[in-house]
């Protein structure tokens, strides 16, 4: 299903790239097209990223991270030490982190693919490019205004939608 979903993008990536091209067309015009664009391709990089994970970990649970976790067991007041503050003593665990657990993110996946040697840290680094430029989608987390996208931009995340392909086939 990515693929023909990935397909669909692009196909409007496409349609968006024509738009573009047409004369008479203001950088501001230009620049809200290219992150159009970007979005629609930082979605298809996450997506490939995503399966290019789910098809290098083992189908039970797709494992791609252990956490530590500590639980309280026991609480020890601090008048009982003497001490300023209540001390507590934890039971230690680690937790498999699965695939499609919640934070799981496009982070946590990139991570994995740099740190099982799956993708070289060159591309490693594009990837995380392209985190950051999707998460740019979050218009609350926005310090400078929302401009400066170019058709340098959309190559590079170009680049790496290719070379995520090119790892799958």
């Amino acid at each position: 299903m990515i693929f023909e979903n990935a397909k669909r993008r692009l196909h409007a990536v496409g349609v968006l790239l024509e738009n573009i091209s047409a004369t008479g067309i203001s950088n501001n015009t230009k620049s809200s097209y290219y992150r159009s664009v970007l979005i629609l391709l930082s979605t298809i990089v996450e997506g490939l990223v995503y399966e290019l994970v789910r098809r290098s970990t083992i189908s039970t649970g797709h494992v791609v991270d252990e956490k530590t976790e500590h639980a309280e067991k026991y609480k020890i007041p601090a008048a009982v030490l003497g001490a300023k503050n209540d001390y507590y003593l934890c039971e230690k665990t680690k937790k498999k982190v699965l695939i499609a657990d919640n934070g799981v993110t496009f982070g946590v996946l990139n991570n994995y693919l740099k740190n099982k040697r799956i993708v070289s840290l060159a591309e490693y680094k594009l990837l995380d490019w392209s985190r950051k430029e999707r998460n740019k989608l979050h218009l609350q987390s926005l310090t400078l205004p929302d401009t400066g996208y170019t058709k340098s931009k959309i190559d590079k995340m170009g680049s790496a939608v290719f070379f995520l392909l090119k790892k799958m086939t």
